[in-house]
């Protein structure tokens, strides 16, 4: 259906009206409306007179340059809106003006809801997208600081280990020099409560240095674990874990 030729014009809108005949007493200065001046704002009228004058090619062109002004007219007036142009193709006009007639509105309305709505899902999407790398990024931040704390144990653990190792080599070559090398003999009488006594107090000076050997969940336990099996093999109580 072809579409009529004067949609553009508000037959209630004096102010257009009066712009129309404003615009060719400017530009078309033959163009008259055949009634008393008195009813030139007559809309009837005045589409008559433009009807009357569309079988003219010149006047076509002149008509189409009105309503082109017109349309940056109004662009102009409003304050939030533009006028653009853009090429498309025509099988997407030819879809945009379905879906217009579909939804019962103008193809630029179609347009403004699809663009508003394509811009409110990436919005969405990028908030979510924004909050999930939070997330994610709290989560990982989390996990370094636990892994950074359980390398500091390791550090600190293994340090106080090979400084009680050192003094155990240490205090055990200078006893051996002193009453001969060890031949795991067993302990009998007051040589246990020395064992005993040794132990304990040799626990109690690592106790704070490893303090947080438990963290590293070691298989065959913890110091004070290992000493009372063997302190268990000598017949020996065993010190408080």
């Amino acid at each position: 259906m072809p579409r009529p030729p004067h949609v553009w014009i508000d037959r209630q809108n004096p102010a257009q009206l009066a712009w129309i005949m404003d615009y060719l007493g400017r530009h078309q200065r033959d163009f008259t409306v055949p009634v008393d001046r008195h009813y030139l704002l007559d809309a009837n009228a005045l589409i008559a007179a433009l009807d009357a004058r569309m079988d003219n090619p010149l006047f076509r062109e002149r008509y189409r340059k009105m309503q082109t002004a017109w349309r940056k007219q109004k662009s102009r007036q409003a304050p939030h809106r533009r006028t653009v142009t853009y090429q498309l193709h025509n099988e997407v006009l030819d879809l945009l003006d379905k879906l217009a007639r579909k939804r019962g509105g103008t193809k630029v309305g179609v347009l403004e809801e699809i663009i508003q709505d394509a811009w409110y899902q990436h919005d969405r999407a990028a908030k979510q997208l924004k909050k999930t790398s939070a997330s994610y990024k709290a989560r990982l931040k989390d996990q370094r600081t636990k892994y950074q704390h359980a390398e500091w144990v390791y550090r600190d653990t293994i340090d106080a280990l090979l400084e009680a190792l050192a003094d155990n080599m240490d205090q055990r070559c200078c006893l051996e020099a002193v009453i001969g090398e060890y031949d795991n003999a067993p302990l009998v009488g007051t040589d246990k409560a020395a064992y005993q006594s040794l132990l304990e107090a040799r626990l109690s000076t690592l106790e704070a240095p490893l303090r947080d050997v438990k963290l590293l969940r070691l298989r065959k336990g913890s110091l004070a674990h290992r000493l009372s099996e063997r302190a268990q093999a000598r017949n020996i109580a065993a010190p408080h874990e």
